[in-house]
């Protein structure tokens, strides 16, 4: 869960790290964790690091119906 967002763009700004991966697997449906977690990941898009976002219709903060293809694909991606 990401809580602090002017935090998370300060440890972005401030990391050494080059073009650091994320992928985010995100409930549509889940208003505690999605919403930080999408404006987290456009600042990792608007920066120089990449990262994508699949989000899961219906869901909540549960995992996906395909949760074991989701995570081959994220660390694929990775």
């Amino acid at each position: 869960m990401i809580r602090d967002l002017p935090e998370m763009e300060h440890l972005l700004a401030e990391s050494k790290a080059a073009n650091l991966r994320g992928y985010l697997l995100l409930g549509q449906d889940d208003d505690s964790c999605t919403p930080n977690a999408l404006a987290f990941h456009e600042m990792l898009q608007s920066g120089r690091d990449s990262c994508v976002c699949e989000t899961f219709p219906g869901v909540t903060h549960d995992f996906p119906p395909d949760y074991d293809a989701a995570i081959e694909r994220g660390l694929q991606y990775i």
